[in-house]
């Protein structure tokens, strides 16, 4: 995707990419359990499926995108605000599974490796330190693009500041085919959900999530809270003007739940002013943390026996010592060699290729 132009218009704004990370990772845990397949694991039984994708992710983001700036952003563990105004939110949610568990801790030394920030905010979801750092992203003249899937997302997107960019698996099958990587701007999100950005968080509000628990107006589904917003715009201009809606059980629904709706909208609404700072150096793109081809290879990791691409990845690290970048560097005449195709096998190494460099450092995960 095009950069936008700044504000002056004498050169394309910067990008900072902000990665849902969890998002990414259950997406990746999930995926094979809904086709009723077995996840990927090693021989010893650790299930590395969501290592596997979440690099492919990352590693293909780096090098298609080549990002001056990059975090990666997780939650906290911790419960939220949302959890204390409303005491079922999220309450259908089952505990993170152990074969999932077990993986972040190597999710984690894989961004340290690949030197990409990992951020987290006591008290707030992933959504509002995104959300915090692509405004303020946005009010600095940069451009916001934020990897993530996640439909709540599309509520920040402002042209042209902020736009969503969204990675989507062609292994899945689908009723309609959709392209391998979809850029989310205002008339996407128009196009997608039938309403503008600006009005989406409305329409989430309404209409209500089963994912996150959030309860919406009862009676009104997806289709009837389109139809409102459309109309009326807004959720309060939907609570004043209730009598002006056709369908009886809407009007009913409105008349009956303006608490609830109105507690909807603030649990679907994206915090934008969570206590965290952009900062530019910290998220500036960097050289990944690799081991050169000849350093001894370390058997600490779950994945131990697979050998694989480790030679690739420790060249991306040589190029990046040779003084252009290379793949940071869009200038370099400096390329790496293009990787042959591989099996899944083989690729599934990449991560634990890249993290065993870690191992004197920090020792094994606790």
């Amino acid at each position: 995707m095009p950069q936008k132009a700044s504000p002056a218009g004498n050169k394309p704004a910067d990008r900072v990419f902000l990665i849902d990370s969890m998002s990414h990772i259950f997406r990746a845990f999930y995926a094979p359990l809904a086709n009723r397949a077995a996840p990927l694991a090693n021989s010893k039984g650790q299930v590395t499926q969501a290592v596997f994708i979440f690099t492919n992710m990352l590693r293909k983001l780096l090098q298609d995108e080549q990002p001056k700036y990059i975090a990666a952003i997780f939650e906290s563990g911790e419960k939220t605000f949302r959890h204390e105004t409303f005491t079922d939110y999220k309450a259908n949610r089952l505990e993170m599974p152990d074969d999932l568990a077990s993986q972040l801790p190597y999710i984690m030394r894989l961004c340290e490796a690949y030197n990409v920030p990992t951020i987290s905010r006591p008290g707030f979801e992933a959504d509002d330190v995104i959300g915090t750092l692509a405004v303020q992203a946005a009010a600095e003249g940069l451009q916001a693009v934020i990897v993530s899937n996640d439909k709540d997302m599309c509520q920040l997107v402002r042209d042209p500041f902020i736009v969503c960019m969204r990675q989507n698996s062609q292994v899945i099958k689908r009723k309609e085919p959709v392209p391998p990587i979809e850029w989310c701007d205002e008339a996407w999100v128009e196009k997608k959900f039938g309403v503008p950005a600006s009005q989406l968080v409305d329409l989430l509000g309404l209409m209500g999530d089963s994912i996150d628990n959030i309860p919406g107006a009862p009676g009104i589904g997806a289709k009837g809270a389109v139809q409102i917003i459309q109309q009326l715009g807004s959720i309060e201009n939907a609570l004043k003007r209730w009598e002006d809606v056709k369908h009886k059980t809407y009007r009913e629904s409105l008349r009956n739940n303006a608490e609830l709706i109105r507690k909807s909208r603030e649990l679907a609404q994206i915090k934008t002013d969570v206590d965290v700072q952009l900062d530019l150096e910290e998220l500036q793109a960097r050289p990944p943390d690799l081991p050169m081809p000849h350093r001894r290879r370390r058997a600490w990791l779950p994945n131990e026996s697979i050998p694989s691409l480790e030679t690739r990845l420790s060249s991306m690290r040589y190029f990046s010592s040779c003084g252009n970048r290379s793949m940071w560097d869009s200038q370099s005449r400096i390329r790496p060699r293009p990787a042959r195709a591989s099996s899944k096998a083989r690729a599934m190494s990449m991560a634990f290729a890249a993290l065993r460099s870690l191992k004197r450092r920090a020792g094994p995960p606790s």
